[in-house]
């Protein structure tokens, strides 16, 4: 294939440029999971915060989720499912559940500002379901907030309990996973 390239370049039949741009149009897209409603600020490992908004009703919130986007979805995904927890707080040894959702359509590219059971402003994308409705950072500490967007190759079978429960079960169905995180205001723990 090398070779042919090669002599197709030597002949002029096609340019650097346009193999560069058929070379670009062929890879396989990053799978990726932003939010356009994130603060950014300096604060390690996370270089991003919630908008006030989005805090915990303690905290001086409204408990809105922030608006999520994604891109890259891979090829073969049956399902996504979206996961918020705190990793640093961690009772029983597993790191508290802000959020779950499943059943994501993998047509779908985000969620809306507000669109948590918690405040009707918005709504989850059709055929989507809370497995725990959002719930704002909630930290007057360091702690690392973590989102994953799992990319899933099955339908979950049914709503899981807890996240605990889908995460056990998705082990085996996950093709990929975007990720990000964000830190209070004063910034996460260092790890």
């Amino acid at each position: 294939m090398v070779q042919q390239i090669l002599a197709w370049l030597a002949a002029g039949v096609v340019t650097v440029a346009q193999l560069q741009a058929w070379w670009a149009a062929h890879q396989p897209a990053t799978f990726e999971l932003t939010s356009p409603d994130m603060i950014a600020h300096a604060g390690q490992p996370c270089l991003q915060q919630l908008p006030p908004e989005a805090m915990c009703l303690r905290d001086g919130g409204d408990n809105l989720n922030p608006e999520l986007v994604w891109s890259g979805v891979p090829a073969g995904t049956v399902q996504l499912a979206l996961l918020m927890d705190d990793m640093d707080y961690a009772p029983q040894g597993n790191p508290y559940d802000h959020w779950t959702v499943v059943g994501l359509d993998p047509t779908t590219t985000g969620i809306e500002r507000g669109a948590s059971g918690t405040q009707p402003t918005g709504s989850l994308p059709a055929g989507s379901a809370e497995v725990a409705p959002y719930l704002g950072s909630c930290s007057a500490g360091l702690n690392t907030y973590r989102w994953r967007l799992i990319a899933l190759d099955t339908a979950v079978p049914q709503l899981p309990q807890s996240q605990t429960q889908f995460e056990t079960w998705a082990q085996g169905h996950t093709l990929a996973t975007a990720e990000m995180c964000h830190c209070p205001e004063g910034g996460c723990h260092p790890y």
